[in-house]
């Protein structure tokens, strides 16, 4: 059975054996994408970072079948900026059994510096929830102002990001609806690793590429909405290594 955890609310497959799978070292840094901070990341000091340095980001650790859950509207996301609706530490396909956790089945890199309270945490994966607001800008245009500015241009784009998964492919789950689930979709997305690479939407390397995001238009946001009325909904679930 899937289970919720209440997570935040924003207001204005076959099992594969660690043989099977590469672990990255992670050597190379990335810049943090949350705007503001030009911290240099490391896999091995990624979950710390957020603990530390964004602790006013919602937190929480899930494992297998549990979900991080958000409550939202539409303006609480600027414009074309991208956004951290929080972090999880993800703790494997089988709780209480720590040698299923990521970093054991070597999709992950072990988390360190991390709090004392935190510590049972090290071999869990983070991933922060990444969403961005976004209209098309024309070279050289800048942001417009307002929460409808761009009109049906406006979208959200939801993706997950995470440091040290390597060449191995972990996916997850955003389920998104409105608060009555009259409307639902649901999308498995990759986890997308955080480069340098680019600035528009951090570890989204090719937009084509839509199995690493989650896009509502402006019809599928005003109907999820029910016009601005009423917060929306979404659930994420991470499933591991495919």
């Amino acid at each position: 059975m899937q289970r919720s955890k209440t997570a935040q609310t924003a207001v204005n497959s076959s099992k594969e054996s660690s043989s099977k799978l590469i672990k990255s070292n992670s050597i190379t840094p990335a810049q943090c994408p949350l705007s503001g901070c030009d911290q240099s990341l490391m896999a091995s000091n990624f979950l710390q970072h957020y603990l530390r340095d964004h602790s006013s980001l919602s937190f929480i650790s899930i494992d297998d079948r549990e979900t991080m859950l958000f409550h939202f509207e539409e303006s609480a996301f600027p414009l074309n900026i991208p956004y951290c609706l929080g972090v999880l530490a993800y703790g494997g396909r089988q709780p209480g059994r720590p040698e299923q956790q990521p970093v054991k089945q070597g999709y992950a890199v072990e988390n360190q510096f991390l709090p004392q309270r935190f510590k049972e945490l090290k071999n869990h994966l983070p991933v922060l929830v990444m969403a961005c607001r976004k209209v098309p800008l024309a070279a050289g245009e800048s942001v417009p102002q307002g929460d409808h500015d761009g009109g049906k241009n406006v979208s959200i784009v939801f993706w997950l990001l995470t440091m040290g998964t390597g060449s191995v492919q972990v996916v997850g789950y955003l389920s998104i609806g409105d608060l009555l689930l009259r409307h639902q979709r649901r999308r498995m997305v990759k986890v997308c690793e955080l480069t340098n690479s680019s600035r528009e939407l951090p570890g989204i390397v090719c937009l084509a590429k839509e199995w690493n995001l989650l896009e509502l238009n402006r019809s599928e946001i005003d109907l999820l909405s029910h016009d601005g009325t009423s917060l929306i909904k979404l659930e994420v679930m991470i499933d591991g290594p495919c």
